[in-house]
C-alpha cells in the first residue's frame, strides 16, 4: 500500500483541517495527535483521535485483522475508506508547545506461505 501522506492547515487555538489522498486499497483510516504544554499554572498533555468513541489509539497504530477493521468501522472507531478529511476542533491544542499527528491506513490482510500448498492432499505440505 502506498504511504499515507497527511497534510494539515490551521492549528493552535484554531481548528486544524487534516487532509490526505484516498489510497485505493485502504479499507479504513485512523488518526491521533498529542501535544504537551508547560505553563506556570500546570503541565498538561492532550490526546486527540479521529474516533467517534473515546479511543486514544495507542494500539491502533499497528496491524489490525480484517475482522477487527470491519468491527471498528461499524463502531465508528475508524474512519471509512471514502473519508479524506478530518478536523481537529479549535482549542484542542491551544496551549501546545508542539504537537505530533499520526495516521494509519488499513488494507486487506494478506497471508502468504511458501512453497504453495500441493494440489494433491496426500503430499505433505511444509510451508
Amino acid at each position: 500500500m502506498p504511504k499515507l501522506a497527511l497534510l494539515s492547515q490551521g492549528g493552535g487555538a484554531a481548528a486544524s483541517q487534516i487532509t490526505w489522498q484516498r489510497l485505493p486499497t485502504a479499507q479504513a483510516y485512523f488518526l491521533n495527535a498529542m501535544c504537551g504544554s508547560n505553563d506556570a499554572a500546570a503541565t498538561e498533555m492532550v490526546i486527540w483521535s479521529s474516533s467517534d468513541v473515546p479511543e486514544p489509539g495507542w494500539g491502533l497504530m499497528d496491524y489490525a485483522s480484517n475482522t477487527n477493521v470491519d468491527k471498528w468501522l461499524k463502531e465508528e472507531v475508524l474512519l471509512p475508506a471514502s473519508k479524506t478529511t478530518c478536523a481537529i476542533p479549535a482549542g484542542i491544542f491551544a496551549k501546545a508547545e508542539g504537537a505530533m499527528l499520526r495516521g494509519i491506513a488499513y488494507g486487506q490482510e494478506l497471508n502468504l506461505a511458501h512453497p504453495p500448498r500441493p494440489a494433491d492432499k496426500r503430499i505433505a505440505w511444509e510451508p
